[in-house]
């Protein structure tokens, strides 16, 4: 009887003691039936379906508390988080720097900054169809602008469509937030909706987005003969650069030995490919490959009297290997692909040429059209306006 007391006995301990921790456990978990909203920071609310809370510590400056897009890989730094669910991708940056000069302006004033920076020439010319709203202002402490773009995609041979919603705002606490709240149509679900409308309730903000109008902004677009070559033709990676030639050319060795004996002159070529419509081997397009004595770096430096001085230099160095058959060279100096300059090729009785020179670090890649002198002159026009095309659609890997 005492060893069957004793064993109820043990068998109670430790039932108390699971309850007993049990109890603690619960006490110690921060229930919070009440949405939070941006500002307000409190973990524990369970009424979003695609939100959770992160915390931000700030940089040290204190944490934050804040529901974005539930995403177990979400990144979080000390000022930024990146988190992602049904192709709904929220950037939240703490206290965004800003120079001295627009410290003490306007919230509107200050995503105008940030968004002139963000959309300059240079990170937006692979864009298409790019439209930017006016900043608005959301109150007396919040701004937020809308923005919507094309980008062209090589896999699926056509183009992406992005919607954004940036707000900025600056809570009576001394924090400060940029967000961005971006879509785009390849990652976009059925869901995205559902998301959006999440994120107006906690940042109290009405957003833009609507379903069908990524799909809408695609079928809208025009595409234009440049953006066409890129969808029906052909892509070649030629060192850094991605190279879209024309529906019908194709890679073709067979090409007339004129034109071969032309290219074989070149020094240093690493190699060269030819392409050719159908069974044309009287007129060609020739990309290429090789070393440069020099860097772009080192061209790129240089004012216009001293490209003067280079453009004969350089006339009088191709005229050595090629002849009198270079005509001319016109120095287009530096671009976003590297150093460039054009040289025109006639070789009476036997060729014309136009060839871009680019210079990309210690490379040079060449792209030019030759044709037999016997076409005509309207087939050579032709072929210089495919080419100019084909230079016009570059793209850096």
């Amino acid at each position: 009887m005492n060893k069957r007391l004793g064993l109820i006995a043990a068998i109670g301990l430790t039932v108390l003691s699971v309850c007993g921790c049990q109890k603690e456990s619960s006490e110690t978990v921060n229930v919070v039936t009440k949405q939070p909203v941006l500002g307000v920071d409190e973990s524990g609310y369970a009424g979003f379906t695609y939100l959770s809370a992160y915390t931000l510590n700030g940089d040290g400056n204190g944490e934050s508390v804040l529901y974005l897009p539930a995403d177990e890989n979400a990144y979080v730094g000390g000022t930024c988080i990146i988190s992602k669910t049904e192709g709904v991708e929220v950037t939240l940056n703490y206290n965004p720097l800003l120079s001295e000069d627009i410290a003490g302006k306007s919230v509107k004033q200050k995503l105008q900054y940030m968004m002139d920076l963000e959309y300059s020439d240079v990170y937006t010319k692979d864009y298409e169809n790019l439209e930017i709203s006016d900043i608005q202002s959301i109150g007396d402490n919040a701004a937020g602008a809308e923005v919507s773009y094309l980008v062209y995609d090589d896999g699926k041979k056509d183009f992406t469509a992005n919607w954004l919603e940036y707000y900025f705002v600056e809570l009576e606490d001394g924090r400060v937030f940029k967000v961005a709240i971006k879509v785009d149509s390849d990652g976009e679900t059925e869901q995205a909706e559902a998301v959006i409308g999440e994120l107006e309730k906690y940042f109290e903000i009405d957003l833009s987005y609507e379903k069908g109008f990524l799909q809408a902004k695609i079928d809208g677009y025009e595409p234009d003969s440049a953006d066409l070559a890129k969808m029906n033709g052909t892509t070649v990676a030629l060192g850094e650069l991605n190279i879209f030639l024309p529906e019908g050319w194709k890679e073709n060795n067979l090409v007339d030995a004129q034109l071969k004996a032309l290219v074989d002159k070149t020094e240093g070529l690493n190699h060269a490919v030819f392409y050719t419509q159908s069974s044309n081997l009287e007129e060609a397009i020739i990309l290429a490959e090789m070393d440069s004595d020099g860097s772009s770096g080192e061209f790129g430096v240089l004012n216009k009297g001293q490209e003067k001085i280079f453009e004969q230099y350089l006339l009088e160095e191709m005229q050595k290997t090629y002849g009198d058959s270079v005509s001319d060279i016109t120095i287009i100096g530096s671009t976003g692909l590297g150093y460039v300059m054009q040289m025109d090729i006639q070789e009476r009785n036997q060729y014309n040429g136009f060839v871009y020179y680019i210079y990309k670090g210690y490379k040079v890649y060449m792209i030019g059209g030759i044709v037999e002198s016997d076409e005509s002159e309207d087939d050579f026009e032709s072929l210089r306006e495919t080419v100019d095309q084909i230079y016009s659609t570059i793209e850096i890997q």
